[in-house]
């Protein structure tokens, strides 16, 4: 009886391939779960292809205020100077057109509410930390806008800057995941440590433990999410 001829193509077929890790950020899974079905493409769209134009645009949109904020508390500024920096980005938004000068007003109309509402708020500014929250192939990255101490107690914060109000399931699920993706990572942050800044609004959202039926629902959203990445 011949023996049976072992080639090179015999044995990349015999090899078992792992998994593809599917990296995407944690707004990108709150979004995808609180859209419809034909949104639901393009936002993993804009996630997977982040080089593009449009999720460049999307990505950095609010880059300016984020930015300035931690500088604000970053060196304990006078609440002054957010005021002054809000009329620098409104000034170049006046000699621009279309979506650059609607950007640069978003950002300077969002240093303004901040300053109005949380303006008066002073932080020791930490490390940021980068968290992760696991499902089947799906990685989450759960990264805070800042990581504070007030009163010497740590505090996750998640801005939001959007004019439109965030949908209070996109809160719950934002604001869970920071809290659950912490504890993972060995930080026992108390629910209330972990904080959503509706900025606009002036409102402060209070994360809380991910309940079975949010587990749940992310865990079909990241099988879901596994099953359309390889089709865009």
């Amino acid at each position: 009886m011949r023996p049976e001829r072992f080639t090179t193509s015999t044995a990349m077929s015999n090899i078992v391939r792992a998994p593809q890790v599917i990296n995407i950020p944690l707004s990108c899974l709150a979004e995808y779960m609180t859209s419809g079905y034909a949104r639901q493409r393009t936002v993993l769209q804009e996630f997977k292809y982040p080089q593009s134009d449009t999720s460049q645009a999307r990505i950095k949109y609010y880059q300016d205020a984020r930015d300035t904020l931690y500088s604000y508390h970053k060196n304990d500024l006078d609440r002054s100077w957010l005021t002054h920096q809000a009329a620098s980005l409104e000034s170049l938004g006046a000699v621009e057109q279309g979506n650059r000068r609607t950007r640069l007003e978003n950002n300077a109309r969002a240093l303004r509410a901040y300053e109005n509402f949380f303006g008066s708020k002073s932080y020791e500014v930490l490390t940021l930390p980068k968290w992760k929250l696991t499902f089947s192939t799906v990685k989450v990255i759960v990264r805070p806008d800042l990581y504070v101490a007030e009163n010497d107690l740590p505090k996750a914060i998640k801005f939001e800057f959007g004019t439109k109000a965030p949908k209070p399931e996109l809160i719950k699920i934002i604001s869970q995941c920071m809290l659950e993706a912490a504890h993972q990572a060995g930080n026992s942050l108390p629910s209330g440590s972990v904080l959503f800044f509706d900025v606009p609004r002036g409102a402060i959202h209070k994360g809380a433990r991910i309940g079975a039926l949010m587990k749940r629902n992310i865990e079909a959203a990241c099988l879901s999410i596994e099953a359309i990445w390889p089709t865009i």
